[in-house]
């Protein structure tokens, strides 16, 4: 499902918000989970998943190209993991198939 597909869905369920409601609110939730990420924080949503920032750090590579030896910088990456709910929905679903 991408964000506009999200943002009719929550505007269907709620006509009240309308489409920019819905947008104004998709944008507010998703803003923040980036922003605690960005803060080192871990993002915890009961039932659907934990975001957890990774720090990866700095590694010997070698470039593809010419097959030197490279250093690799640090880098921040994101882990998800799915909550109980989630798993349990998803394998019902995969069952029912």
């Amino acid at each position: 499902m991408r964000k506009t597909q999200l943002m009719g869905r929550l505007a269907a369920e709620y006509p009240h918000l309308g489409m920019e409601g819905a947008r104004r609110v998709v944008e507010t939730i998703l803003g923040n989970i980036e922003t605690a990420l960005g803060q080192g924080r871990r993002i915890e949503l009961r039932g659907f998943g934990i975001f957890t920032p990774r720090v990866l750090a700095e590694r010997a590579a070698r470039s593809p190209r010419s097959g030197e030896a490279v250093t690799a910088p640090a880098t921040t990456s994101t882990t998800f993991r799915a909550g109980k709910r989630l798993n349990e929905r998803l394998n019902r679903s995969v069952t029912s198939d």
